[in-house]
């Protein structure tokens, strides 16, 4: 290895090949945080050896480099880091320590310098202790501001659906500012809501299937939607999706937003049927042996998770699900119902998502595999 590590030596191929760690990332499919983890020989970041070296693998196929010697050099490279056996580190000195001729006058005073030294450390770590009542404000002041945190959710993503509790404080950006819908109260048997947008005085009551659509910057092209799937004991199922990325002036007033009643969306809701119901995707991944599966869905956001045998993982989509799925041989993927081939590769990467017929005037769910 000349002294290079095997991190080394792939970071100094790559340099040499005028890639950036992006790059490789989109070129192998493997996250970013990986290959920068292969480069600087950090093994703990993965969750086993079996996935360090899928990836070296992939990795080293992509920069050209010989994969097999890597390997060999990392196993070189792991038994020379690998600690001294417990026998070797217990072993007692061969050579005595000789400790110097005391006087008998001088381990008394010694003694009574470290008694007196104590003493006085102790009184000055005593009286610099904070007093019980400045403990306890400080104790409720973090205690108000972790309740605070948890009661806002700060719309991060194109889309969600998630469901949200009586005072629950939904926050969406809008450039530099930020306004807040609250959720004040919910009543399950009249299956209403009540809440309150930024600072208006009035508050609005909403209703299952009920829409609000914002126009932040009053173009006549709506900005943001929010859909009432459901209200129940167990709180209110909203959907929030963001339909452009423009920015408002920094006030919502009662112009910016419009609230389309049940009845009201139905009419518009009817026109899209056909495209609404067709537009579901259903991943679910069963884990015959261990393996690291990343989603990207267009709905739930980036989900990344290590499954143990005989663990699975569910998640949905709307328009597209993208998949990565290391150990692949020894993973079962049924997509809506169906079960799905895969190819025979360690790494497995393929993009899931609905493409429109013209002929037939119909929807089709595609699978498409990448290498």
């Amino acid at each position: 290895m000349n002294g290079r590590s095997v991190g080394k030596i792939i970071e100094d191929k790559r340099k040499e090949l005028g890639l950036t760690i992006e790059e490789c990332s989109k070129k192998t499919r493997i996250s970013k945080k990986f290959l920068e983890a292969i480069e600087s020989d950090n093994y703990d970041a993965f969750p086993g050896e079996v996935y360090y070296l899928g990836f070296l693998r992939n990795y080293a196929q992509l920069l050209s480099l010989d994969a097999n010697k890597l390997i060999h050099d990392y196993h070189k490279q792991k038994k020379i880091e690998e600690p001294a056996p417990i026998e070797e580190l217990t072993k007692p000195l061969k050579k005595e320590i000789k400790f110097p001729n005391i006087g008998k006058n001088v381990i008394p005073i010694v003694i009574i310098s470290l008694i007196l030294l104590t003493i006085i450390i102790g009184i000055i770590i005593i009286s610099n202790l904070p007093k019980k009542e400045k403990v306890e404000i400080s104790s409720n002041e973090i205690k108000n501001k972790t309740l605070k945190n948890e009661n806002e959710f700060i719309l991060n993503q194109r889309k969600i659906v998630k469901t949200f509790l009586p005072n629950q404080i939904i926050v969406i950006p809008d450039g530099d500012y930020r306004f807040k819908i609250k959720i004040t109260s919910l009543d399950k048997e009249s299956k209403t809501a009540q809440i309150n947008i930024a600072d208006l005085i009035n508050a609005f009551e909403l209703k299952e299937k009920d829409q609000i659509k914002f126009d932040f910057n009053e173009n006549n092209e709506y900005d943001l939607q929010i859909l009432v799937n459901q209200i129940d004991s167990s709180g209110i199922v909203l959907t929030i999706e963001r339909l452009t990325l423009e920015k408002g002036s920094g006030q919502i007033s009662e112009k910016n937003f419009v609230i389309l009643t049940s009845s009201e969306s139905q009419g518009k809701q009817e026109s899209t049927a056909n495209s609404v119901s067709s537009n579901v995707i259903s991943v679910v991944i069963q884990a015959k042996r261990n393996g690291y599966v990343r989603f990207e869905s267009d709905t739930e956001g980036t989900v990344e998770k290590f499954l143990n045998v005989g663990d699975s993982l569910k998640i949905g989509g709307s328009k597209q699900v993208i998949i990565q799925i290391t150990n692949a041989n020894y993973m079962d993927v049924i997509i809506n119902n169906n079960p799905v081939d895969l190819p025979n590769d360690y790494v497995v990467y393929c993009i899931v998502k609905w493409v429109y017929d013209q002929q037939l005037d119909k929807y089709n769910l595609v699978t498409e595999f990448k290498k």
